[in-house]
């Protein structure tokens, strides 16, 4: 199946707010549903749940957001600021939970201080990961790269592809334009490794947009993009072992 991204979850669950009660205490802001904290050389950040997890063994993994702001605290993400990635583990303690692991400032990614959507995965037997997918866009052209994370000894990335791109924005006569996107999903059989390898579909569309003699605008020498390609995790990180990524880049 293709992987379905967990909706940018707003705590108003019971269960989120305790777990980033747990993760920052007293800087959680329970009626805003966010956090202050220092993260890094990024400062002080607003931090906000993306999505969490039960892992096999019962804990919580949960992906947080941050996002630059100003002295008082105040949102600052511009269209080319990045969201900050961070993830906690969190595990059943006398009357609550504790924080077992921290992984702070993992990859800047995304724009306006987003890092993107989340997708829970399993990349083989007893192997958690997650795929995130950010999107920047700038003057009408827009990409969306999948990168692919895996919870083993800590959190670890495993490499990044292109997962769709246009430039609907900026698509004028005459103008070579695109509009291609993809499925992913993992196939059903890991390696001899452990993990799985990813399968792509892509779908989508090259075009020249030409006026018409009333001045409008219309498609033309349309070419549809019906593709798929296969990634295979080489040691370090998913690589390219068959087809071709349709996506253009920017």
């Amino acid at each position: 199946m293709p992987l379905t991204a967990s909706r940018p979850n707003w705590p108003d669950d019971a269960r989120e707010q305790e777990w980033m009660r747990t993760i920052f205490g007293q800087r959680y802001d329970h009626a805003n549903g966010r956090a202050l904290a220092e993260i890094g050389d990024a400062g002080t950040c607003v931090m906000v749940i993306v999505s969490s997890t039960t892992l096999a063994d019962g804990r919580i993994a949960v992906i947080v957001n941050a996002s630059s702001t100003a002295d008082n605290g105040e949102d600052l993400p511009g269209n080319g600021s990045p969201g900050i990635l961070n993830v906690y583990l969190l595990e059943r303690a006398a009357g609550g939970w504790t924080v077992r692991e921290r992984h702070e400032n993992l990859a800047a990614m995304g724009s306006k201080g987003h890092v993107g959507d989340a997708c829970w995965v399993k990349l083989g037997p007893g192997k958690t990961g997650f795929v995130m997918s950010s999107s920047t866009s700038a003057r009408g052209y827009s990409i969306t790269l999948a990168s692919i994370f895996v919870l083993d000894r800590g959190v670890r990335q495993l490499g990044e592809l292109e997962e769709a791109s246009d430039n609907i924005g900026a698509c004028i006569p005459e103008r070579a334009c695109w509009d291609v996107g993809a499925n992913l999903r993992f196939a059903d059989d890991a390696q001899a490794d452990g993990y799985a390898d990813l399968l792509v579909d892509f779908k989508g569309k090259r075009y020249r947009a030409v006026e018409n003699e009333y001045g409008e605008q219309v498609k033309q020498d349309e070419v549809l993009i019906r593709q798929s390609a296969r990634y295979r995790f080489d040691g370090k990180e998913y690589v390219l072992v068959s087809g071709e990524n349709a996506v253009p880049g920017l």
